[in-house]
């Protein structure tokens, strides 16, 4: 009998997936069902144009957004039985359940290969898994190392070395089932989620004493909705390491893309998040960036009417050649359709396809303190995006 006195149920909800509540709630046990619940909603569905172009930052985002309305709520309405009912991507996955944090157990029922339902199909456990290539002797050389999960698929080497050469690596480990292929449908229960768990655990603690050093670890990642949750939880992201995602589409070259990059601060900041005052005000200097945006690009227009680079510099620069190598002009970078998204971010990007800069909350604040008033942080952005356009936008 659980001791938890209501439930939390996070509907995912993507291109793979609408999961209904009521497909949800057919999912749950007795126990579960009888539960006062909370709903929760992620949907990643509008996100699929920037997966599919390998800009992860507004996925990341998303995510970071939804696991500090989680904790929110955990932490408003007290302790509760935390249930994932959906299919998402792999980093996606993995990214929300690593920002969650392991102090809330997160679980969840695989969607069944046969039934197409949300469900369990044994209670104990009916399949064991190895960990290969686990160190045992003391490498201190500051490199990566590769995790290989392998519960659906087998993930190749030759797909990992087109990313990760092994000459980077001083660590290549990877938990597999004992004695059988790699399958969708693989687990049947939640002791075999379980199963993946501490082997995970301890793989990771095996590496930490073995290979003090290590910059990154490169997580490939090959199973069900359930080992994506709870691997990421076990990735313990306060203990600062450093995990990249993958994306794996058999038909893309290279196979396995980078995806969403975890770090110890992103963890961090989902798990102290800004004040309601500190946002507010951060919005605001979000607001003061995109009047300086719009400047930027009204002054391009002006610009425009003196000609091509260099022409519209001061006379005595022009017939000096200033730059060796042809630059674009600034009215053919910057568009009037470019605009600052409201999502708060764990570093600052551009999306050349969507037109869309982001900008993390904390670094909106800093520059705002560095800058002073309205009209400084405007004049801060307007150099900021001067020189940012060209190298963001022409590279």
């Amino acid at each position: 009998m659980s001791h938890h006195k209501r439930l939390l149920l996070l509907l995912g909800i993507s291109i793979f997936r609408t999961t209904s509540e009521e497909e949800a709630v057919a999912s749950l046990t007795d126990e579960e069902a009888r539960l006062p619940r909370t709903i929760l909603r992620l949907d990643t569905r509008e996100l699929d144009p920037s997966v599919t172009t390998g800009f992860w930052s507004p996925v990341e985002a998303r995510v970071r957004t939804f696991a500090k309305q989680v904790l929110a709520d955990l932490d408003q309405n007290g302790p509760a039985m935390v249930r994932y009912i959906g299919l998402d991507e792999v980093p996606t996955l993995v990214a929300l359940s690593a920002f969650l944090g392991d102090e809330h157990r997160i679980e969840c029922r695989d969607l069944a290969v046969d039934t197409k339902r949300f469900e369990w199909l044994e209670q104990d456990a009916t399949v064991a898994f190895d960990k290969v290539g686990e160190p045992r002797d003391v490498i201190e050389a500051a490199r990566d190392v590769t995790l290989r999960i392998e519960v659906s698929f087998t993930v190749h080497a030759e797909h990992v070395d087109q990313v990760i050469a092994p000459s980077q690596r001083i660590a290549d480990v990877t938990v597999r089932p004992r004695g059988v292929t790699p399958i969708p449908g693989l687990l049947q229960s939640q002791a075999d989620v379980e199963r993946v768990r501490v082997a995970v655990r301890e793989v990771l603690a095996e590496l930490d004493r073995t290979r003090p050093g290590i910059q990154t670890i490169h997580l490939f990642l090959a199973g069900p909705v359930s080992v994506c949750l709870a691997v990421g939880q076990e990735l313990r992201l306060r203990n600062g390491r450093r995990v990249q995602t993958y994306r794996y589409r058999s038909d893309a070259t290279p196979a396995q893309t980078p995806a969403i990059l975890l770090t110890p601060r992103a963890g961090e900041e989902v798990q102290r998040p800004l004040t309601a005052d500190e946002v507010a005000r951060a919005d605001t200097i979000r607001e003061r960036w995109r009047e300086a945006l719009k400047q930027v690009y009204e002054h391009a227009q002006v610009l425009k009417t003196h000609g091509s680079w260099p022409g519209y510099l001061a006379a005595p620069l022009v017939g000096d050649n200033p730059c060796p190598s042809d630059l674009a002009s600034i009215w053919e970078l910057v568009k009037d359709v470019d605009t600052i998204s409201q999502d708060d971010v764990d570093e600052f990007s551009f999306d050349r396809t969507a037109r869309v800069w982001f900008f993390p909350n904390r670094m909106l604040l800093d520059m705002a303190d560095a800058g002073g008033d309205a009209d400084r942080v405007r004049k801060l952005a307007r150099a900021f995006f001067g020189t940012s356009i060209c190298t963001s936008t022409s590279t």
